[in-house]
């Protein structure tokens, strides 16, 4: 009788262990961290638009400030802007992976960022190159 109640505590307890050990939450270091904060933008955009013969086309470069936030997701980031709100993954070596859009990017340094965004349709297309320098 003795060695069936040990062998039931030494269950018990090792039951209990290893549920404390799974249920503990593990605190991972965000890489997205050294990102985020407010950036200032510059936006190059060209567009063309209409049906074949008759088409117009355009460009335009501005300036804005905005924001780099953590996203969504666990691993993406958001670009808020007044004229954008990016989504996109960020990998490991500071790629970026447009979530929602078809763009992709990357942050050179920790304080800067380049992201293009595409969009075609047979009725037209637009192009926005967009680079930050975290302020």
């Amino acid at each position: 009788m003795l060695l069936s109640n040990r062998n039931r505590m030494i269950g018990c307890i090792a039951i209990l262990s290893s549920l404390s050990w799974w249920g503990c939450k593990k605190d991972v270091f965000d890489s997205r961290t050294k990102y985020l904060g407010h950036y200032s933008f510059s936006v190059q955009g060209s567009w063309a638009y209409g049906v074949p013969g008759d088409w117009t086309a355009g460009d335009t470069t501005y300036t804005e400030v905005g924001e780099v936030k953590e996203g969504i997701q666990d691993d993406a980031v958001e670009v808020l802007t007044p004229s954008f709100d990016i989504q996109a993954i960020l990998r490991e070596d500071g790629s970026l992976e447009g979530v929602g859009n078809s763009g992709s990017g990357e942050f050179p340094t920790t304080g800067s960022l380049v992201y293009t965004m595409s969009n075609h349709s047979p009725g037209g297309s637009s192009t926005f190159h967009i680079s930050g320098s975290k302020q």
